[in-house]
């Protein structure tokens, strides 16, 4: 079995992102030597099916969603897909280090707490230090088998942050591992006022949703936008 499973949601909105997609998907293997099988569900168009000339030719599990629907549930999708025990949840504008998975599973290797794992990025202005302490980064997340999105109340913004809610809710943690640093090229795939409107939104659900866990330590950085 492999190390982990790696679910990638793509939607390609323009031409221009089909070689992006290809360089982050290159990237996840040539910056590790351990072994993940990558889920790639794709919406609309079928750039990166195996089975039609795909511009990339890493191996990978592919399943087609024939219109667009909500980004979480094409996630859960990809995720019912994967075998290994932990999965990585990442977006085709995310670009990995060397050792990036070793360092995911470092963080579950040291802390019995630990419901999620994750690592520095370049666009919170991060830098690499030999540490490993509590914080989250939605984007890029490894978790345990049985976890997903609430893709009903959440079906794009604040997914992440309602699993991670889950995950303290439960008794675990979030943890960053700060020995790799990835690129997330921010808002490369997702911008605009009507995404501000759906995150608006997805804010004042998540606040009702979690009330009752307003006590735990991530409530307040993720209602008031605080960096952790």
């Amino acid at each position: 079995m492999s190390a982990a499973s790696v679910v990638m949601p793509i939607l390609i909105r323009h031409p221009w992102q089909v070689p992006m997609t290809a360089c982050a998907i290159e990237t996840l293997y040539v910056s590790t030597a351990l072994p993940f099988e990558l889920v790639i569900v794709e919406t609309e168009g079928r750039y990166f099916d195996p089975g039609a000339g795909s511009p990339c030719q890493r191996p990978y599990v592919y399943r087609h969603v024939d219109r667009k629907g909500n980004a979480n549930a094409d996630a859960n999708l990809g995720i019912s897909l994967c075998t290994s025990e932990k999965i990585v949840y990442t977006g085709n504008d995310v670009f990995v280090r060397p050792d990036w998975l070793g360092a995911l599973l470092a963080v579950f290797e040291r802390y019995a707490d630990a419901g999620v794992a994750t690592l520095a990025s370049a666009d919170l202005k991060a830098h690499k230090q030999d540490l490993i302490q509590e914080g989250a980064y939605g984007p890029f997340m490894m978790f345990k088998r049985g976890w997903a999105f609430d893709a009903d109340t959440f079906p794009s913004a604040f997914g992440d942050t309602d699993l991670i809610m889950r995950v303290y809710a439960a008794g675990l943690r979030s943890y960053r591992n700060w020995n790799v640093v990835i690129e997330h090229l921010n808002g490369q795939t997702i911008n605009g006022p009507a995404h501000q409107a759906d995150y608006t939104a997805a804010l004042d659900r998540f606040k009702i949703k979690h009330a009752a866990n307003r006590h735990l330590l991530p409530f307040r950085f993720f209602t008031e936008g605080v960096i952790w």
